[in-house]
Parts: C-alpha cells; structure tokens; sequence
C-alpha cells in the first residue's frame, strides 16, 4: 500500500489480502488487540494486476490512555512490519 494514495488502516490492509487468508487476518489481529500484545502471521496478498506475494507479518500494538475506535480506522498505534519475497509490497 502507498501512503501517499490510500490511507495505511487495517482495512485497507485486509482489502489487499487475499479472500482466502482475511477472516485468519482478521482474527490474528482481533486476538493482537485482545490480549493486548503482538503478533506474528504468514499469508497472501492480491495485487491490482491479479499476482500474489506471500507476506510475512510481525505486529507491534501499542496503547495509548485513549481507547481506539476501529470504527474510524484508529488503531491507537497498531505499527506493522511486513515483507514480501521480494522485500517489497
């Protein structure tokens, strides 16, 4: 994903995995925020031009005194590092 044209949430995150792998995404993170600690998940992503890169992905969530509202996007400093085969997205 490019800051520059699209906003860095988590659903814009999810948008670009593959359908295959986003309800394991989606509970990886949603256990993340419960237990309040990290995660770490290998999964796919579908590109524009329709190829996949398998991704590997390491969490780091941290929490602010506000309460976040994923509602809005706000992940209260949900920060990711991710690579592909290519060391790129």
């Amino acid at each position: 994903m490019d800051p520059k044209t699209r906003d860095p949430t988590f659903e814009a995150f999810v948008d670009v995995t593959h359908p295959e792998d986003r309800e394991q995404v989606r509970r990886a993170h949603a256990e993340s925020m419960g237990k309040r600690e990290g995660h770490t998940i290998s999964h796919r992503l579908l590109m524009k031009d329709l190829s996949i890169k398998f991704v590997h992905v390491q969490i780091r969530t941290e929490f602010t005194k506000r309460r976040a509202d994923p509602r809005n996007g706000d992940h209260a400093g949900h920060h990711g590092a991710q690579e592909g085969g290519d060391g790129s997205l």
